[in-house]
């Protein structure tokens, strides 16, 4: 089949390059059997692209000429933007050009059906691995898709059409009557209408079209001209919702066995990868995600199993946020739980001890108390970092226990400047000339 497509489309293939956000476009020049002429495209591939591994393919009719600005540099930033925020995967973007797209549309448009359903995909097909397709038209060019949706729905997996405008009131009722023959088996299409540009569209409400096929989306205040972006985006996300694996599963009621289930599902589901580094990157955002829920025991439970960077910080931060908005009860656990997290942070301790008086209970505020005492008794050099952060923080509140936890420091780290700086403040300004000059001369030799 392949053998026999290219000797008929006559290919000729022209890289240039174009500057589109710092990436080059690949054209190709299709001499098409359908339109009688050659016909170009523009191929834009995704960073990292990799030749073993099979993209989705977004082809868009390169409606220029009812465009104030860059069409084509605005679509690809755009989707390019939204793979950077890993809100939809990498794909392959197919500009598909014309010279006079009013005449193809309208004059040509059986012609350009059969272009866009099977010559150019066939040809596509045979540079790149492909997977699901979707065909993107803007203006007149979305006209031109809800009118042959029926006939583009057995060729691509979604359609959209994106501020559609209609050349006269008669081929607005024929698409309505067209969008009734769709068949909901196939490619869903989607209609994105700004606000204030309805007066046609409100044709398709008459029909009781089935909305699992086809949806028409108001954008509120949004000009013919800056839906474009905003369509791309609400268009793509939604299909892929599941991407952004976090704000997705966010939203099911489901236990940290599911949670990790479904996770790996997803990303082999996007070929990639779902190893310890991956799970626990997602266990600390999801952990995030289910504080702001104040779903805290599995909260804590995903904590547990995530990154250990910056864990400490975050969590003592929720207690800071709960504590802000009232919520005695859910900064009382956080902190409880961080305690348990890190047995030796002296935040925890402190937290717990001014909690315990807000909450007017001398006897936790007592054992918290202890417990700040013991962490500055035992902590280790791993909590270097955690204790001289507190000291920095606290010292003028525990004066004592600074002194105490900035020697430990020093007996377990001889040459911690930091540390020494300090307590050669501290000494200083308790007038122990004798522990002010040793720790001096432990500076002098760093």
């Amino acid at each position: 089949m392949h053998k026999l497509l290219l000797p008929l489309l006559s290919i000729i293939v022209l890289i240039g390059s174009y500057s589109a956000h710092a990436e080059s476009l690949i054209e190709y020049k299709i001499s098409s059997l359908a339109l009688k002429q050659s016909q170009t495209v523009q191929v834009s591939l995704p960073t990292e692209f990799s030749n073993t591994k099979r993209y989705p393919i977004i082809y868009v009719l390169n409606t220029h000429d009812f465009y104030a600005g860059d069409f084509s540099d605005d679509v690809l930033h755009r989707i390019r933007q939204l793979e950077g925020y890993n809100q939809i995967p990498n794909t392959i973007i197919v500009l598909i050009n014309h010279d006079s797209w009013y005449s193809l549309l309208f004059n040509q448009a059986e012609q350009l059906t059969q272009f866009i359903t099977s010559e150019l995909p066939d040809f596509i097909s045979q540079k790149y691995k492909t997977r699901e397709r979707h065909l993107f038209a803007y203006s007149y060019g979305g006209a031109y898709l809800l009118s042959n949706s029926v006939n583009l729905q057995s060729h691509y997996d979604q359609l959209y059409a994106i501020s559609a405008v209609f050349p006269d009131v008669s081929y607005v009722q024929n698409i309505a009557n067209s969008l009734a023959k769709l068949d909901d088996k196939k490619a869903k299409v989607t209609l994105f209408q700004e606000q204030g540009h309805l007066a046609d569209t409100q044709f398709f409400n008459t029909k009781n079209l089935d909305g699992t096929v086809f949806k028409q989306q108001i954008i509120a205040e949004h000009s013919h001209q800056s839906i474009l972006p905003v369509a791309l985006s609400d268009g793509l996300r939604y299909r892929y919702k599941d991407y952004a694996v976090v704000d997705y599963l966010s939203q099911l009621n489901l236990s940290k066995a599911e949670l990790s289930e479904r996770f790996i599902s997803i990303r082999r589901q996007y070929t990639l990868s779902a190893e310890k580094a991956d799970l626990q990157s997602f266990y600390s955002e999801m952990a995030q995600s289910k504080m702001a829920q104040e779903q805290l025991p599995l909260a804590f439970e995903l904590w547990r199993a995530g990154s250990p960077r910056f864990r400490h910080y975050f969590i003592n931060q929720w207690g800071e946020r709960f504590l802000a908005q009232g919520k005695l009860e859910l900064a009382q656990f956080t902190w409880q739980q961080l305690s348990k997290l890190y047995p030796y942070s002296p935040f925890a301790w402190h937290k717990l001890s001014k909690l315990a008086v807000k909450m007017n209970n001398a006897k936790v505020q007592k054992v918290a108390l202890q417990q700040l005492a013991d962490a500055i008794n035992h902590f280790t050099i791993d909590d270097h970092a955690l204790i001289m952060a507190f000291v920095m923080q606290h010292d003028a509140t525990y004066p004592q226990l600074s002194i105490r936890a900035l020697e430990r420091i020093t007996l377990q780290m001889p040459k911690h400047k930091q540390a020494w700086q300090r307590l050669h403040h501290f000494y200083k300004s308790q007038g122990k000339e004798a522990l002010s000059n040793k720790a001096k001369q432990a500076l002098s030799t760093l």
